[in-house]
């Protein structure tokens, strides 16, 4: 990076890679009083604070979005090993691309959201599970009901199919997709092509067992079972989502209550590093 190459330097930093710590308060913002006067924790400090309050001084996989690898993850690195001395602070970052609906990115800001709520009413868990398994995780995937209605058909025949069909072949090739940099694309294919054994096993009058078992021990590795009702099309629409009992106490105890005047009693925690 250069130096007030596309924006001017502050001259308020001692350095142009300086970066906030510490915010100053704003009118009706919360704030916690410090040796730097009233203000609130960088965005950065946010996930130090959380990741090593949580996970320790040192992270064996961080992920996130690819668009937060510069500033936010950099940032995350830097201050998390000068405050722990501990390198590398993750070793392993898995960063993933981010899901589109046309050519824009999908966000809140964007007002481009389709929530998974949304998306169970027309299709089956394991029709959406599948749909973003499909792409490697690290490549931008394409939000489409084209794409979706594809993998729903597609589901179809792996629904009460079992017979018996040589499933060591398929074994191989969905560990070795998965041992490659968690190559879910391949690992679905090598799913999908079992499912074609099986089907065509079946109606050549062989006998059901190894094949759906093994369609099914493989498919919970990435989260499905191939149970749904074939040709499922999503669930009722629920107007709240289920969460176990007492989270939302956990949270708020959780959150120290913002009291002007009293410092906070928290101090910096933990983040990411980058390869």
């Amino acid at each position: 990076m250069i130096a007030g190459a596309r924006i001017q330097v502050d001259e308020n930093k001692e350095h142009p890679m300086d970066f906030v710590l510490w915010k100053g308060a704003k009118p009706g913002e919360p704030s916690w009083e410090s040796p730097w006067g009233p203000g609130r924790p960088g965005w950065h400090i946010e996930c130090t604070a959380m990741s090593l309050e949580y996970l320790g001084e040192q992270l064996d996989i961080h992920g996130g979005g690819q668009d937060l690898v510069f500033p936010h993850h950099e940032n995350e690195i830097a201050q998390s090993e000068c405050y722990t001395g501990a390198k590398p602070f993750s070793r392993y970052w898995m960063h993933n691309g981010l899901l589109q609906l046309g050519s824009d990115k999908m966000s809140k800001s964007l007002g481009n959201l389709v929530s998974v709520v949304e998306a169970l009413e027309r299709y089956s868990p394991d029709a959406i599970r599948l749909y973003f398994l499909s792409s490697h995780y690290r490549s931008p995937l394409a939000y489409s009901d084209r794409s979706l209605e594809r993998v729903r058909r597609a589901l179809i025949p792996g629904n009460g199919a079992g017979a018996e069909v040589e499933a060591d072949t398929h074994r191989v090739r969905f560990a070795a997709a998965m041992d490659d940099d968690l190559n879910t694309p391949q690992a679905v294919a090598a799913l999908f092509d079992l499912a074609r054994d099986i089907n065509r096993g079946r109606d050549a009058g062989q006998s059901v067992g190894s094949g759906q078992a093994a369609l099914r021990e493989l498919g919970a590795v990435l989260g499905t079972d191939f149970r749904g009702p074939p040709g499922s099309r999503g669930r009722p629409r629920r107007d709240s989502i289920h969460r176990p009992a007492g989270i939302g106490a956990h949270r708020t105890a959780g959150r120290p209550p913002v009291r002007p005047g009293r410092p906070d009693p928290g101090r910096p925690r933990r983040a990411g590093r980058e390869p």
